[in-house]
């Protein structure tokens, strides 16, 4: 989320938030949403506990700079992990549910689920499962955007638990 810093607009190509404002400015200044699939640089001890207080301060930057006080924005919440330490995957599992919650607090905003796709490696979504994903940001932009026939969010978000893997059998 440091890159993605509003105040950091300023430095045009020199940070990823004013980067996208320029080339925002460069193509008329208006989009139709924002789909935001990104946290995993935030899942650890030091970031995680500031990712929601952060991604409220993006999404109203964004609002303001498309002027559109409704943009629509979708959310991927982060794959689950596998195979790491209780305590590594902790700030993981921290993000995940403030990326879970993230539709609560923030209006005109979904979060999409990615934590029961297959993986490829200990958090990386494989080919089919990021089809899957594309499909359900797909249908999830369309109900944030009202369309007619939009029918309701992908799915419902629940709780996020931590759960020790059996080992040994």
């Amino acid at each position: 989320m440091e890159q993605w810093n509003p105040a950091m607009k300023k430095l045009a190509g020199g940070s990823l938030y004013g980067a996208t404002c320029r080339r925002l400015a460069k193509n008329g200044g208006k989009v139709a949403g924002v789909i935001w699939y990104q946290g995993a640089s935030d899942a650890n001890e030091d970031v995680a506990p500031i990712y929601t207080r952060a991604m409220k301060k993006l999404v109203s930057a964004f609002r303001r700079d498309c002027r559109n006080k409704a943009l629509p924005i979708a959310v991927v919440q982060i794959s689950r992990v596998v195979g790491w330490p209780i305590e590594t995957a902790k700030p993981w599992n921290a993000v995940q549910d403030q990326e879970r919650l993230l539709q609560g607090a923030i209006k005109h905003l979904a979060t999409v689920p990615a934590i029961d796709l297959p993986l490829t490696d200990c958090i990386h979504i494989e080919g089919v499962g990021q089809n899957r994903l594309g499909r359900r940001l797909a249908q999830a932009m369309c109900v944030l955007r009202g369309e007619r026939k939009a029918g309701k969010m992908p799915l419902d978000l629940g709780k996020i638990e931590i759960e020790q893997e059996a080992r040994g059998m």
